[in-house]
C-alpha cells in the first residue's frame, strides 16, 4: 500500500508541475474568461429545461471541507475518519420511490446515477484537487471534461480516499470513478446522456475503542495503543452502474417563418439504469465477545449482500425545443417506471418485478406565483400499494433589482414497505424474520429564501415507523409520534467581514423511538480581501460546531447501520477548526488546524458513541482548475 501511495504522489507531482505551466500561459490568454459560463446539471436531461443547472464553483469560501460529508450539509455524525460510515444528524426519512434494500450508511462516498455530473461547455473544464493531512490521510479527486466533436461531450470523474485514521483498524480506502458522455444533434430534437460509475469501498472496522476512560482522561496519547472492540474485522462495498437517457421531440423543427404557428406535441424520454452491488462483512475473529451471538461459524464470518437492479423508465412530458421553466409557465409529465431486482447473499435468489406510474406538473401564473404536484403509486412484489403525493406553492415577491424573496409551503405523503433488509436477515451474528406494516409519513412545511437568508419551519408526523432498537435488532413502533425541524441559514456580510450562520432546531416526541440533537450551530467567521495589487484573494476563518447532548446512536459495523443506545450521552462540545486559504487565478490553497479545542484538555470529542473524533492536527489541499 505504502507503495502504491508513493506512485499516486509521483503522479500528482507530474500532473501538477505540468499543469502549473498550462496555467500559466492559459491564464495570461484567457484573463477575462467568466466562469460562471460553465455549467453542469445532475440526474437526467429534462435538468437542463427545467433550470436546474450550476455554475463552478471558484469562491474559496467552504473549500475547506474536503470531506464529501459536508459538502453541502455539516450536521453528520461519523466514525472519526474520512470514509467510514456516518448518520444524518438532521431527521431525513428516506422516503423511496421504489424497492429500498436499506443500510445508506456510505451512499455519499459513492458516485451514482444522482450525483454524476454532466458539463455544459465549448472549452475543455478540468480540476485537479489534493488534500493530505496527519496520519497519511490523503484525498484525490480529478474532473476532466471536454467536447470531443461538434454536440459530443465526455467527461471523467474520480475520488480517491486514502486513511488510515488515528486509531487501530480504522482504515478506510474509497475508490470513485464515473464517466459520461452527452450527445445532442443538430436541430436538438434527439439527445442522449449516458454514465458508467464504478465505486469499491474497503474500511476496516473496529467497533469503538473499548475503554472510552482512556480517552477521556488522555491516559495514553499513543491513539494506536487503545485497546479497540475488533481486532480483525472489515466492510467491502463494490458496486458497478450504467446509466442511459435519451429523448425525441415529436415535432419537427419549428418553421423560420414566425407567423407560421407549430404544434408542440411534447417529447418522450427514455431511461436505463443497471447496477449491481456486492456487500461483505469479514470477521476473521468472531468469538471476540463484541457480538452476543454466533449463528454459523465461530472461527470466521462471511456475510455477503447481492443486488441487482434493471430500471426502464418511459415519460412523456410537453417539453419543446430549447424550452426553459421560465419560456413554459406550464410543465407537464407523465411515465411509467419498471424495476427488475434480484438479491441474495443470505438466502436463495428472490426475483422481484415492479411497476410505478407517475405524474406531476408546474405551473407558474400571474408573474409570481407557482404551483408544483407530484405523484406516484406502486405495483409488483412487495411494495405492492406504496405511494408518495407532494405539493408545493411558492410566491414571490418583487422581481429583478426589487426582488424581496420568495416563500414557499410544501407538503408531502407517503406510504411505504420498510426497507427490505428490517424484515428478513440472516447472518453469522443476527437473523430475524418480520413482518412490518407499512411506514407512513405525513409532512408540511413552510419556508422563505432570499438571497443569503432561508428560514423555515418542517412538521413530520409518522406511523408504524421502523428503526433498530438497543440490541440493533429492527423493531417497529406502532403508534404515531410527530418530528418538528426549524432552521435559520443567514449570512452577514459586513465590508471584508462575513459570519454565516446555519442554526437547526428539532424535536421528536417519541424519544424511545427517534433521538435527536435538539439544537444544532455551525458559524463560520471569514475574512476576505484581495492582496497583491489584486493579483491574490485570501480568506483567513473560524469554522465552530455545536450540538446539545443526547443519546446519540451508536454504530453496528456487521449490519452498517445505526442503533438505539442508552449508555452514553455525547454532545455539548464546541469544535473548532481555524484556516488559511489563498486564490492565485485559478489555483486554491487551505491550510486548516481541525478540532482546536481539544488542545485545552477536554476529551469528549464524540459524535458517534466510543468512536472519538480526530484529535488537533493540520490539513493542506489545492485545487487547480483549467478552462482550455
Amino acid at each position: 500500500m505504502l507503495r502504491y501511495q508513493n506512485k499516486l504522489l509521483i503522479i500528482l507531482a507530474a500532473l501538477f508541475l505540468s499543469s502549473h505551466s498550462l496555467a500559466q500561459e492559459c491564464d495570461t490568454i484567457i484573463t477575462s474568461k467568466d466562469t460562471s459560463c460553465i455549467l453542469f446539471f445532475y440526474n437526467n436531461i429534462d435538468s437542463l429545461a427545467l433550470g436546474k443547472l450550476h455554475p463552478i464553483n471558484m469562491s474559496l469560501t467552504g473549500f475547506q471541507n474536503y470531506n464529501p460529508l459536508y459538502k453541502s450539509n455539516p450536521f453528520y455524525a461519523n466514525l472519526g475518519n474520512i470514509g467510514l460510515a456516518y448518520d444524518n444528524l438532521i431527521f431525513n426519512p428516506y422516503i423511496s420511490h421504489i424497492f429500498d434494500f436499506g443500510a445508506h450508511s456510505f451512499d455519499r462516498y459513492l458516485y451514482s446515477n444522482i450525483n454524476t455530473e454532466y458539463y455544459r461547455l465549448t472549452d475543455p473544464y478540468s480540476e485537479l484537487f489534493y488534500v493530505m493531512g496527519a496520519k497519511k490521510e490523503q484525498l484525490f479527486r480529478l474532473k476532466f471534461h471536454r467536447k470531443i466533436i461538434k454536440n459530443f461531450n465526455v467527461g471523467i470523474n474520480a475520488r480517491y480516499i486514502f486513511s488510515p485514521g488515528y486509531y487501530d483498524r480504522q482504515k478506510a480506502d474509497d475508490k470513485t470513478l464515473a464517466l459520461t458522455g452527452q450527445f445532442y444533434t443538430n436541430n436538438s430534437r434527439y439527445g442522449i446522456l449516458a454514465n458508467y460509475t464504478h465505486n469499491k469501498v474497503y474500511v476496516q472496522e473496529n467497533g469503538g475503542i473499548h475503554n472510552d476512560s482512556l480517552f477521556e482522561y488522555n491516559m495514553e496519547t499513543d491513539r494506536q495503543l487503545f485497546p479497540v472492540n475488533l481486532t480483525d474485522a472489515e466492510n467491502n462495498i463494490k458496486e458497478n452502474s450504467f446509466f442511459i437517457n435519451q429523448y425525441l421531440n415529436l415535432s419537427p423543427p419549428g418553421s423560420k417563418n414566425p407567423s407560421k404557428k407549430t404544434v408542440n406535441l411534447g417529447r418522450i424520454t427514455h431511461s436505463y439504469y443497471q447496477i449491481k452491488q456486492i456487500q461483505k462483512y469479514i470477521d476473521y475473529n468472531p468469538a471476540s465477545g463484541f457480538y452476543t451471538n454466533i449463528y454459523n461459524d465461530s472461527t470466521k464470518t462471511l456475510d455477503s449482500i447481492y443486488l441487482f437492479k434493471i430500471e426502464n423508465q418511459l415519460t412523456w412530458s410537453n417539453l419543446g425545443y430549447n424550452d426553459t421553466i421560465l419560456t413554459r409557465p406550464f410543465y407537464l409529465y407523465l411515465g411509467i417506471h419498471n424495476r427488475y431486482i434480484e438479491l441474495a447473499g443470505y438466502m436463495p435468489k428472490m426475483y422481484f418485478m415492479q411497476w410505478l406510474p407517475a405524474g406531476g406538473f408546474r405551473w407558474n401564473f400571474l408573474n409570481y406565483y407557482n404551483v408544483s404536484v407530484n405523484a406516484r403509486y406502486a405495483f409488483g412484489n412487495y411494495i405492492d400499494g406504496d405511494y408518495y403525493g407532494s405539493i408545493s406553492i411558492g410566491r414571490r415577491f418583487g422581481m429583478d433589482n426589487n426582488y424581496k424573496g420568495e416563500i414557499a409551503i410544501n407538503a408531502e405523503i407517503s406510504r411505504q414497505a420498510p426497507p427490505y433488509f428490517c424484515q428478513h436477515y440472516e447472518s453469522n451474528n443476527f437473523r430475524w424474520n418480520n413482518s412490518f406494516s407499512k411506514q407512513n409519513y405525513q409532512k408540511a412545511g413552510l419556508s422563505y429564501h432570499l438571497r443569503r437568508l432561508k428560514v423555515g419551519f418542517d412538521y413530520c408526523r409518522i406511523n408504524n415507523f421502523v428503526y433498530f432498537d438497543a440490541t440493533a435488532i429492527p423493531r417497529q413502533e406502532n403508534n404515531s409520534f410527530n418530528v418538528i425541524k426549524a432552521f435559520l441559514f443567514k449570512d452577514f456580510q459586513l465590508g471584508k467581514f462575513g459570519i454565516l450562520n446555519k442554526f437547526v432546531y428539532q424535536a421528536s416526541s417519541n424519544k424511545d423511538v427517534l433521538r435527536l440533537p435538539e439544537f444544532m450551530a455551525h458559524v463560520s467567521f471569514i475574512f476576505t480581501t484581495p492582496v497583491f495589487n489584486h493579483a491574490a484573494t485570501i480568506q483567513p476563518g473560524i469554522d465552530v460546531f455545536y450540538n446539545t447532548d443526547y443519546f446519540a446512536n451508536a454504530y453496528m459495523p456487521a449490519l452498517r447501520s445505526f442503533y438505539l443506545q442508552n449508555e452514553k450521552e455525547i454532545g455539548n462540545y464546541f469544535y473548532i477548526d481555524v484556516y488559511f486559504m489563498l486564490r492565485i487565478k485559478r489555483a486554491r490553497l487551505f491550510l486548516k488546524y481541525r478540532n482546536l479545542t481539544s488542545l485545552f484538555g477536554d476529551y469528549r470529542y464524540y459524535t458517534v458513541p466510543h468512536y472519538p473524533m480526530q484529535d488537533a492536527a493540520f490539513k493542506f489541499g489545492v485545487s487547480w482548475k483549467f478552462f482550455d
